[in-house]
C-alpha cells in the first residue's frame, strides 16, 4: 500500500508507516529479550517486558486505526469528490490522482461530473490515456471511484490491521512469559545468595 501512493484516505499512510516502524522496534526489542533469557538476567528481561508492552500497545492502536480508517474509506472518498466538485483546488488534485490511479471517473461514475453548462465534458483524468484534450462519455472510464478505492483500502487495510492485532496478541503472550521468566531468575538468584 505504501508503494501505490495511497495517501488519499486520511490516516492510511500514517498508520502504514507506524506499522513498519513498530515492526522494526519489535524486532530490536525481541533481540533484547533473547539476550536477557540467554544471560539469565532479570534486569534485561524486565527492560524487554516494558519495551514490548510499549511496542504492542503502539501496534494495537495502529491496527485499530487501520481497520477503522478502512471502514470509513467510503465517506472519505465521497467527501473528497464532493469538495473537489465544489471547487476545492487541493482536493481537486487528489480526486484527479485517484481517477488516474484507479482508472475511474467521479465518485460513482461519469454522471457525477455532469453539471449545467458543462456540455458533456468531463475532467481529463476521467479518460483513457490520461490528460486528453476532449474527454466525454465516448472515451471515459465508466466505473466510479468510491467502490474502487473502498475495495482497495478494505482489502489491504483490514488484512494488515487484522495481522497487526494477531501480532499484538502474540506479543502479549511474550510479555507475560518474559515477566514470569524474570521473576523466576530473580527468585533463583535470591536462593543462591541464601546458600
Amino acid at each position: 500500500m505504501l508503494t501505490t501512493e495511497a495517501d488519499f484516505v486520511d490516516g492510511v499512510r500514517e498508520a502504514l508507516w507506524a506499522c513498519v516502524v513498530s515492526g522494526f522496534a519489535a524486532t530490536f526489542v525481541s533481540f533484547l529479550g533473547g539476550m536477557g533469557a540467554l544471560k539469565e538476567s532479570p534486569k534485561i528481561l524486565i527492560a524487554y517486558t516494558v519495551c514490548m508492552v510499549l511496542v504492542a500497545v503502539a501496534q494495537l492502536l495502529t491496527s485499530l486505526m487501520l481497520i477503522i480508517t478502512s471502514a470509513g474509506s467510503r465517506t472519505g472518498v465521497q467527501a473528497i469528490f464532493d469538495r473537489a466538485r465544489d471547487g476545492d483546488v487541493l482536493l481537486g488534485y487528489i480526486a484527479a490522482r485517484i481517477q488516474m490511479l484507479f482508472e475511474c471517473c467521479g465518485s460513482d461514475g461519469p454522471a457525477y461530473w455532469e453539471v449545467p453548462g458543462s456540455q458533456g465534458l468531463l475532467p481529463a483524468t476521467c479518460c483513457h490515456g490520461g490528460l486528453v484534450r476532449h474527454c466525454d462519455l465516448s472515451n471515459t472510464f465508466t466505473a466510479g471511484c468510491t467502490p474502487r478505492v473502498e475495495g482497495f483500502v478494505g482489502r489491504y487495510g483490514i488484512s494488515i490491521g487484522a495481522t497487526g492485532l494477531a501480532i499484538s496478541i502474540t506479543e502479549g503472550l511474550g510479555v507475560w512469559l518474559s515477566a514470569a521468566l524474570a521473576l523466576r531468575f530473580r527468585a533463583l538468584a535470591r536462593r543462591m545468595q541464601n546458600l
